[in-house]
Order: C-alpha cells, then structure tokens, then sequence
C-alpha cells in the first residue's frame, strides 16, 4: 500500500516531504505521524501492550476472552462472568485466558486487544452482552438492561477494550 505524504516547512523555511509512520518503534516514534494500513487501521504496535492487570479468584467457570466483573465475594475480590441483564455485573476486563471455577486467573483491563471474542461486526462499537462472559455489537434492547460500552471491534475476532468502569449509556 502507498502510504500518503504531507508537506511541511523544515527549520530552513523550506517545504519537506513527510511520510508518516505505518508501524511504531516504540518510544524512538515520539511525536511522529502514524498513517492507517490497507486495512483502515492503526497497526497494533501503535496501541500499548499492556494497561495492567488483576489476579483473583473465579467464583464461576469463565472463558478466554470473556468480559469480567470484579466483585467482592464475603470480604474477597473475586472474578465472575459480567452480563449486561441488569446493573450488577458491568465488565470491568476481559480474561486472557480460560479460569476454572475456584482456580485464581487474570483479567486484562482496558486499553488491551482481546482476541477470544467472535461474531463482532469489524469498526462497530461492541456493548457488554446479556449473555455471560459474551460481547456484542448490538447493544442490549430490553427494559432493565445495563447497555455498556466495551470497546471497538477491530475484526470480526479482534476487539480493542477502551471502556471506563462506570461508562454505560
């Protein structure tokens, strides 16, 4: 793909080509113009590899790349499968990986690509789902329902998690 140019006036006064960056070095990148790929997108190593993580218990079995709900649990921080059927269980992260009910596992929060959803509509904006652990990219329609955004579908497998824990419609 032909990545396009820009002009600028360099510290001679004098006009410059620019090409903008189609992946990032790391910090070396600072204060350089990112360009989208072929795909309309940023690549990933634009986007931080990590924005923290927590590790706690599973009171439930819960799914690789299944939204999280962190509670307390008699006094414990503890993790359950969130679900958007009413306002109890909102997402507060994703798990990287499967946890058994009992074992303690991880949740990634946002900022973070997940790659164990399926089904999401590429560029959507994707809402915690009614159904345990699950994502959509149909927000919730029924009375009652907790409607919260989660993030954005990168591919129909690929999401980008850029919610806030209180950030519901």
């Amino acid at each position: 793909m032909t990545v396009q140019k820009l002009l600028y006036l360099n510290s001679n006064g004098m006009e410059q080509q620019y090409t903008p960056l189609t992946s990032s070095a790391g910090s070396s990148s600072a204060g350089q113009i990112p360009a989208l790929g072929a795909n309309g997108l940023l690549d990933a190593s634009f986007i931080p590899s990590t924005t923290g993580s927590l590790s706690a218990p599973a009171t439930e079995s819960i799914a690789a790349g299944a939204a999280v709900n962190i509670y307390n649990n008699a006094g414990t921080i503890s993790l359950r499968n969130a679900n958007a059927t009413d306002a109890t269980k909102p997402c507060n992260g994703f798990a990287p990986a499967a946890i058994a009910s009992g074992a303690t596992g991880t949740v990634n929060f946002p900022g973070q690509l997940n790659s164990g959803v399926s089904g999401l509509t590429p560029g959507a904006l994707v809402f915690l789902g009614t159904t345990a652990g699950q994502f959509t990219s149909t927000p919730p329609a029924t009375t009652g329902n907790l409607v919260q955004p989660c993030g954005y579908a990168l591919t129909a497998t690929e999401m980008l998690h850029l919610w806030a824990p209180g950030m519901v419609y």
